[in-house]
């Protein structure tokens, strides 16, 4: 009974439009009793909560501040990295030394690092070119945040591949917090990151909903329960990123239904729900 009263609260915490939807997917899989079980939870919810018209919009309130958005300022009126400082954080002894065990200096790492802060400086393109384990990362990252915090003003870092994304900002970026901590000897300010990627990486609104409101359950049984596991996940995701969805691989089927593949439609119908509105962003 314990047990059941806790599923019972799981399932009430879902929006009344959730609960709508696992009602119509039981249904349609003829599973009357799954079907009525959702139908008395909803009937059991207080008219006066929030969700109880079951609009699904309740739960993707566009949430953007736009009094964030700032005038990136004019180079000249920037104030430059000192490249020796830069260079100081890749030196014996330095910031690098004291987070990482057995680290050693790398010329090329250096070199390149300074040649990055001297490009913030100049506001010119810099093409640079290092093999496997000089550290091109850091190298470029390091400058970088110290640009972006010294100016408050955003840095954009383009990757080509997702698995670079993610190294950068589950790996790269908190040691790059650690060694500005290092520096200022404690005392550094908050880098703020955020990843972005592809739109098509994220949830369509537009395309999700299609299937909700026209009952476009066109799946077998299995397919039909994994499609109910990805309504729940949608109710409570905060960035919409497809990716992270644990049974991606378990329906494709699904999955290719709600992306948003087609780059000229407008962008009110991605996936938007910015609780965490960074000023700088990793992408």
């Amino acid at each position: 009974f314990n047990l059941w009263k806790k599923i019972r609260a799981a399932f009430l915490n879902f929006p009344v439009w959730v609960l709508n939807a696992f009602s119509d997917i039981y249904r349609d899989m003829e599973d009357d009793a799954g079907s009525e079980l959702f139908r008395s939870l909803i009937k059991s919810i207080s008219p006066s909560r929030a969700d109880q018209t079951g609009d699904w919009r309740t739960s993707f309130v566009a949430n953007v501040d736009r009094s964030m958005r700032q005038r990136t300022p004019e180079l000249e009126d920037c104030t430059p990295l000192c490249d020796s400082r830069i260079a100081d954080f890749f030196n014996p002894g330095g910031p690098l030394s004291q987070v990482m065990s057995n680290y050693e200096p790398r010329a090329g790492q250096v070199a390149m690092a300074r040649n990055v802060a001297l490009a913030y400086n100049s506001g010119v393109h810099l093409m640079a070119e290092a093999g496997t384990g000089v550290g091109k990362s850091l190298a470029y990252l390091i400058p970088s945040a110290c640009w972006a915090i010294l100016n408050d003003v955003p840095v954009v870092v383009s990757t080509n591949t997702k698995n670079l994304q993610t190294q950068l900002i589950e790996q790269d970026l908190p040691l790059v917090q650690k060694l500005l901590t290092a520096e200022a000897k404690g005392n550094a300010p908050l880098l703020r990151t955020a990843l972005l990627k592809g739109r098509k990486n994220y949830l369509c609104l537009r395309n999700f909903v299609t299937v909700l409101e026209h009952n476009d359950y066109s799946y077998d049984r299995a397919h039909r329960r994994n499609f109910a596991q990805l309504v729940a996940w949608a109710a409570f995701t905060k960035d919409g990123d497809l990716d992270v969805l644990t049974m991606l691989q378990s329906f494709p089927l699904q999955v290719k239904n709600v992306r948003d593949a087609n780059a000229g439609i407008s962008d009110d119908v991605s996936y938007r729900r910015p609780d965490r509105r960074p000023t700088r962003r990793i992408s």
